[in-house]
C-alpha cells in the first residue's frame, strides 16, 4: 500500500522510493505503477521542487524519485537540482508529456536515470523504477570502487570506409594488449560482421533486450555476451531481414548502464542508419570515432555527422579518422580538412594486401 500524500514523516520510514505529483491524474498513474508485485512501495507527495528540496534538506535520503515535470517551467533544472542535493547515485525517474530528444539529451545529461511518457500508461514506469532499484541495490552492495566503463561509438560518415574493421581492432587492442576488460557492441543486429570477422557465433538475447530493456540486468547480459578472450566480450545478433527497427532507444541507456558496471571499456559499432536508439547512444558516448572516406560524397556525409554530434553528443570527444582509401580516387588531405574546417586526428594507410588476408582469416 502506497503511503497517503503529505504523510512525510511516516512514509520517509516505510519506503525509500518518493514520487512527486501536480495532479490527481500523475498521482493515481505513479500509484498504478506500484501495483506490480515486489516493487515495494512509495511515498506520493503533492507538490514540485519545493517540497523536494524540502524533504531533501531535512535529511531524508530516498534510494529512487520519481519527478512529475509536466507542470514545470524548467524540468532540466529541477532534475539537476534534486540530484545535487540527493546525489549523482540516485536515480531520477522524470514522468510527464512526450518530448523530444534534445530534451531528453539535456536531461540525460544532468543526471537523469529515465523519462517516461505518460501516454505509455504505468507499465514503463514500473519497468524504470525496478531497474532503478536494481542499481540501487547493486551499488549498495558493491564494496569496492564501482566501475564505470568508457563507451567509444565507431561511427561510418557511408558504408566501406573501414569502421567495423577499426571497432574490431580497437577493441582487440584494449583488451588483449591493454589487459582491459572490453565489451564490443554490434548494433547492426542484421547485418553486422564483428562476429563473423572473429569466427565466433553471434549471441542470443540482444534483440529481445532492445525490444524489452526491463528485462535487461548483469545475468541478462552475461547471458547474451559471447567471449571471444577472457579480456574480450561480443555482444551482437543474426536477426532476420524482416526485423523491425522501432527500438526503445531507452533500451540503449539501459543496456550501456550495465556493460559501464562490468567493463572498463564499452566500444560500440554503430549501423549505417541513424536511428533514434543511435541518438542516444551517440549522447551517451565518452569519445567518438567517426571515420570517413576523402571523397565528394565523403565531405558532405562528415559535414552532416560533425553537425549531428556537435547536436546530440556534445559531451563526448570526436576523433576523426580517414579510412583507407586508394590514393587515386582521394581529394587532397590540405583541401579536405580545409573544406572540412578541422583537422583529421588519424589516417589509416590503405594496404589491400593485408586487409584481404585478414578478412579471409576470419580470426582476430
Amino acid at each position: 500500500m502506497n503511503a497517503p500524500a503529505g504523510d512525510l514523516s511516516r512514509a520517509a520510514s516505510v519506503s525509500p522510493i518518493v514520487g512527486f505529483f501536480r495532479s490527481d491524474e500523475m498521482r493515481t498513474l505513479i500509484a498504478s505503477a506500484f501495483n506490480r508485485p515486489g516493487l515495494g512501495e512509495a511515498t506520493l507527495n503533492d507538490g514540485g521542487i519545493e517540497v523536494a528540496l524540502k524533504i531533501m534538506r531535512r535529511g531524508d535520503k530516498p534510494s529512487v524519485v520519481i519527478f512529475d515535470v509536466s507542470q514545470t517551467n524548467n524540468p532540466v533544472a529541477d532534475i539537476a537540482t534534486i540530484i545535487k542535493h540527493g546525489g549523482r547515485a540516485l536515480p531520477v525517474i522524470a514522468i510527464g508529456e512526450a518530448i523530444d530528444l534534445e530534451q531528453f539529451r539535456e536531461l540525460l545529461a544532468v543526471g537523469m536515470f529515465d523519462y517516461i511518457d505518460r501516454a505509455g500508461g504505468a507499465a514503463p514506469l514500473a519497468d524504470a523504477v525496478a531497474r532503478a532499484r536494481r542499481l540501487r541495490a547493486r551499488r549498495a552492495t558493491d564494496t569496492g570502487v564501482a566501475r564505470q566503463g568508457r563507451v567509444i561509438v565507431f561511427a561510418g560518415t557511408r558504408g566501406g570506409v573501414g569502421t567495423t574493421t577499426a571497432a574490431i581492432a580497437t577493441a582487440w587492442t584494449l583488451a588483449n594488449d591493454c589487459d582491459t576488460q572490453t565489451a564490443l557492441v554490434d548494433l547492426d543486429l542484421v547485418s553486422g560482421t564483428i562476429a563473423f570477422a572473429l569466427d565466433i557465433d553471434p549471441g542470443q538475447g540482444l534483440r529481445e533486450g532492445l525490444d524489452q530493456p526491463a528485462r535487461i540486468d548483469a545475468v541478462f547480459v552475461e547471458r547474451c555476451l559471447v567471449r571471444e578472450s577472457p579480456k574480450l566480450a561480443v555482444l551482437s545478433a543474426e536477426e532476420p531481414y524482416d526485423l523491425g527497427g522501432d527500438f526503445d532507444p531507452a533500451a540503449a541507456l539501459v543496456l550501456l548502464d550495465e556493460l559501464r558496471q562490468t567493463f572498463d571499456c564499452i566500444v560500440v559499432d554503430l549501423p549505417r542508419s541513424v536511428t533514434p536508439l543511435c541518438k542516444v547512444v551517440l549522447a551517451a558516448a565518452d569519445d567518438i570515432v567517426l571515420m570517413y572516406s576523402p571523397t565528394l560524397a565523403g565531405l558532405r556525409d562528415a559535414l552532416r555527422w560533425m553537425d549531428l554530434t556537435a547536436t546530440v553528443a556534445d559531451r563526448a570527444a570526436v576523433r576523426l579518422v580517414q579510412g583507407p582509401v586508394p590514393g587515386t580516387v582521394a581529394i587532397d588531405k590540405a583541401e579536405f580538412e580545409k573544406s572540412l574546417g578541422r583537422k583529421t586526428d588519424l589516417a589509416i594507410p590503405f594496404d589491400a594486401k593485408a586487409a584481404f588476408a585478414a578478412a579471409n582469416a576470419g580470426k582476430a
